[in-house]
């Protein structure tokens, strides 16, 4: 991650955080903690404002069945929930139904 640091990159999506802790029973959210922890800060030669930090955020699709939970990952970075592409796309559905409708009436 600090070689892309380095390249210019300031930000990291990690995908499905919560089945490599359920793969891998060792790893628990503090692992991660560390690792983010260890990128260095973001260079003022790429333009960012000196000791700024990268941005993280992680997948996390959130079914009962996971050991770790949304709640757990919250504290190493901002979180995308697989359901809401879901739920958007159910929502968008619905509205342009809704239009077909209109244009009926009309």
């Amino acid at each position: 991650m600090n070689h892309l640091v380095n390249l210019g990159v300031a930000g990291f999506r990690m995908d499905a955080c919560e089945f490599l802790f359920a793969f891998w029973e060792h790893i628990k959210p503090e692992d991660l903690r560390i690792i983010f922890g260890s990128v260095k800060p973001l260079s003022s030669e790429n333009g960012f404002p000196q000791g700024s930090r990268h941005f993280f955020f992680q997948q996390v699709i959130e079914v009962d069945v996971e050991a770790i939970k949304r709640q757990e990952n919250i504290v190493l970075g901002t979180i995308t929930k697989f359901s809401y592409s879901i739920q958007l796309g159910q929502l968008l559905t619905a509205c342009l139904s809704m239009m077909d409708n209109v244009q009926e009436i009309v």
